[in-house]
């Protein structure tokens, strides 16, 4: 797993971003909105979009904290940052797999992309249903 890579190895977008991660995981939502920019932009997992730090901090507030996050992988592409998390929430505990891509500046997240990651059941009742 990547968290046994040194510190001194990453770049300071990626510590960022790890730091962000660590902050949800340990539930200090405000740690986790200080990453942001003012101005940031926010795309859900529904594809649901906020703009600017005020809505994202509500979709925080609603959210509620998750029980679990944990890095399968992170990497950079680009000017951006790729992680793989799997993530478990009070309401849902199985835990559910998301790609999200992270655009940094300035040592702050200007913009955080959230999509899932079908899991082989969910691509399989999928599959099923279009046959």
């Amino acid at each position: 797993m990547l968290e046994s890579i040194p510190s001194a190895v990453e770049e300071p977008d990626e510590r960022l971003v790890r730091d962000y991660l660590a902050a949800l995981n340990h539930g200090q939502l405000i740690d986790a909105l200080s990453a942001f920019s003012m101005d940031a932009s926010f795309r859900d997992q529904s594809g649901r979009e906020k703009h600017g730090i005020r809505e994202i901090a509500e979709v925080f507030v609603r959210q509620g904290r998750p029980v679990r996050v944990e890095i399968e992988d992170l990497q950079r592409e680009g000017d951006a940052v790729s992680v793989r998390v799997r993530m478990s929430t009070r309401a849902n505990r199985a835990p559910r797999t998301y790609r999200s891509v992270f655009h940094v500046s300035r040592n702050r997240i200007h913009s955080l992309e959230i999509d899932p990651i079908p899991t082989a059941r969910h691509r399989s009742k999928r599959t099923s249903r279009t046959e």
